[in-house]
């Protein structure tokens, strides 16, 4: 049996946007069971999501809101946007060193930057060798 979505449940399904500018957060986070651990395949389907067709409402996020909803928005979740969930002299800071610039990288790219360095607690934890 597949799964369908009826068109009555079209309107807000994947609503991301639409719950945004309501004022609402927009949580992202790689510990769901219905979200893929790539985080790049997540931001590339929340700053240009697939064209489901004209009854599906463009849901686009900006890079932006989608990267705050993978750090401030989910440090404001846990109660603890005083101490993470932005890079800042006293805070909490966990880094990803990218391969590439996001704000530079066209959104059908996305999926092709890597980390090549984690800086966790001050220690780096993960570095990739120099043939990537």
């Amino acid at each position: 049996m597949g799964n369908y979505i009826h068109p009555q449940q079209i309107e807000g399904a994947y609503a991301w946007q639409t719950i945004r500018e309501t004022g609402a957060k927009v949580i992202f986070s790689t510990d769901w069971p219905v979200i893929p651990v790539d985080v790049m395949a997540t931001v590339k389907a929340a700053i240009a999501p697939l064209d489901l067709g004209e009854t599906w409402p463009d849901q686009a996020q900006s890079l932006q809101d989608t990267l705050a909803s993978y750090t401030r928005d989910n440090a404001w979740a846990e109660f603890a946007e005083d101490r993470r969930g932005r890079l800042a002299e006293g805070m909490d800071a966990d880094i990803a060193v990218l391969s590439h610039d996001l704000t530079q990288c066209p959104a059908e790219a996305v999926t092709d930057v890597n980390a090549i360095a984690v800086v966790m607690d001050g220690q780096i934890t993960f570095q990739r060798g120099a043939a990537g």
